[in-house]
């Protein structure tokens, strides 16, 4: 049971992140219309590389784990969440969070690997 939570929860943390930062999109206050396009492809690019990612790399925990290490330190510095620990906790620390799980995840199937192999 725990095994399942490990592997399912980096992926919810993610999707719901992914979820979160297209709902940023939507703080526009000009209205969608086809001459705002640029804008709304600008406000949704955060979003499209996390849901990118999520595809790319969906059974790749260790490569996974490593690319939203990357992804939250470059979101820390070019979004300066780091002056504010509340937008920190919002936009940087999921993805901190998640490859963490995601790490932790690649870890336990790798143990349970090593145990089959000794077996």
């Amino acid at each position: 049971m725990l095994a399942k939570i490990i592997y399912w929860l980096p992926r919810a943390i993610f999707i719901i992140y992914a979820i979160l930062l297209g709902v940023f999109t939507f703080d526009m206050k000009w209205g969608f219309n086809i001459t705002n396009l640029i804008p709304i492809l600008i406000h949704s690019l955060p979003a499209i590389i996390v849901i990118v990612t999520i595809i790319i790399s969906w059974k790749k925990e260790a490569l996974w784990a490593m690319i939203f290490a990357i992804l939250g330190a470059i979101f820390t510095l070019f979004f300066q969440t780091y002056e504010n620990i509340e937008i920190f906790f919002i936009i940087s620390l999921p993805l901190f969070l998640g490859s963490i799980l995601f790490y932790m995840n690649h870890l336990r199937s790798k143990m349970k690997w090593i145990l089959i192999e000794k077996k």
